[in-house]
């Protein structure tokens, strides 16, 4: 109602724009109405063309609509709309210099879209930039910041990645130090303890591969436990969850030749084939 009171050129309208898209935005996170998120876009992108690049809210309406275009990329795969979400990001991190209090803001944003971008493309030069911005923007929230779990998570998932690529044990180290005290920020039940964990059990598994030290697997094993306790049944990451904990299980199996772990690996495999038999049939 407040936008059709508020035609263009109405110096209220961007405003009513913005608190409609967020109102729809947020039913969107709660229906994943597809159909919603499309208007999120469309309002956004006219919130845009009402704000200038010499009004103060610039950024922060290219922020807006670029993080809505992400989302787009991550429900459809259309990739112009990720592209598009790139290049909004970068404009929105220059208008932030250094010394802006928003900064951090924007490279944690653009560092993200490029994660999206590396997990479609694999390019090494990509992984490299998200990992300096999420770096740069670690830097800009020094402990004890409110905001500091999320580039501290964000670039110790980031490293992780970049050892699956390199190998260099320096690199693993500082992974699992980051991601250390990431854990600590996230306390249960915060809803980023589950991701922490499970990055800090595969790190861990890393270590186990080059030192062959049982302790270290095992406490892969206690983190992953944890991080599935955290997800239960219907949680949306649930299955990744049991996936990489069977994974485990069956390799400390394989490297101590303990059958202790038969019985329960067969108990996690028998809920594994049971979502796969559903996603089988939701395919019908």
């Amino acid at each position: 109602m407040a936008v059709k009171l508020s035609p263009v050129p109405h110096s209220g309208r961007a405003r009513n724009l913005r608190d409609l898209s967020d109102a729809l935005n947020n039913l969107y996170d709660h229906n994943g109405d597809l159909e919603i998120l499309d208007e999120v876009v469309s309002l956004r992108r006219e919130t845009l063309e009402l704000c200038p690049a010499t009004q103060p809210d610039h950024a922060w309406s290219l922020d807006r609509l670029a993080t809505a275009l992400a989302h787009l990329f991550l429900r459809n795969g259309d990739t112009e709309a990720l592209d598009e979400a790139i290049v909004l990001h970068r404009k929105a991190l220059v208008l932030r210099p250094p010394s802006h209090g928003d900064r951090a803001w924007s490279l944690n944003n653009l560092a993200a879209a490029l994660t999206y971008l590396h997990q479609r493309t694999g390019d090494v030069n990509t992984l490299m930039e998200f990992i300096s911005l999420f770096r740069e923007a670690l830097m800009l929230r020094p402990a004890p910041h409110p905001d500091r779990s999320s580039p501290l998570h964000n670039l110790a998932d980031s490293l992780w990645k970049l050892h699956q690529l390199n190998k260099d044990r320096g690199t693993l180290d500082e992974c699992i130090s980051l991601v250390r005290e990431a854990l600590t920020l996230h306390p249960a039940p915060h809803p980023y303890r589950q991701a922490t964990l499970r990055v800090l059990a595969q790190a861990y598994l890393s270590r186990f591969e080059e030192d062959r030290t049982i302790e270290v697997l095992d406490e892969a094993i206690s983190m992953a436990r944890e991080g599935l306790a955290l997800c239960p049944p219907g949680h949306r990451c649930r299955i990744y969850h049991v996936r990489e904990f069977v994974g485990l299980l069956q390799r400390r199996r394989e490297f101590t030749g303990d059958d202790r772990d038969c019985e329960e690996i067969e108990d996690w495999e028998a809920e594994l084939d049971e979502f796969c038999d559903l996603q089988a049939s939701l395919r019908l």
